[in-house]
């Protein structure tokens, strides 16, 4: 691949993930999931289960206790079809999460996605 055609995939890249965050974590679009990963991913996280059902139903409960919630893109590094995002959000508890009953407080969370495959 040439060094134009890394860029242009790298730009890509960014643009997909840019379009998922939005989708997925600012406008709560779940049903959106299965247009970035197809009906059988495998989520690799221990709060956020293994398969999309489950990542689903985690999203679910987490929106309806921070139904506020938003998300923005602090930095997006990518390599060809590699790609890793720097998340913060904030949201305010408004709904059980966990057992957690609800405090009305603001949150803010910081996190990264990393070793996104992307094609």
């Amino acid at each position: 691949m040439s060094p134009t055609d890394g860029n242009v995939q790298e730009k890509r890249n960014k643009n997909i993930i840019r379009s998922f965050i939005e989708e997925i974590f600012n406008e709560h679009n779940l049903s959106s999931i299965e247009k970035y990963f197809g009906k059988t991913f495998m989520e690799d996280s221990p709060h956020a289960g293994r398969r999309g059902e489950e990542f689903k139903q985690f999203l679910t409960d987490f929106f309806d206790a921070f139904p506020d919630m938003h998300t923005t893109i602090e930095h997006i590094v990518t390599g060809y079809n590699l790609v890793m995002v720097f998340l913060k959000g904030s949201g305010t508890h408004k709904g059980e999460f966990r057992r957690v009953k609800p405090t009305n407080k603001k949150i803010r969370i910081k996190s990264a996605l990393s070793k996104l495959e992307l094609n």
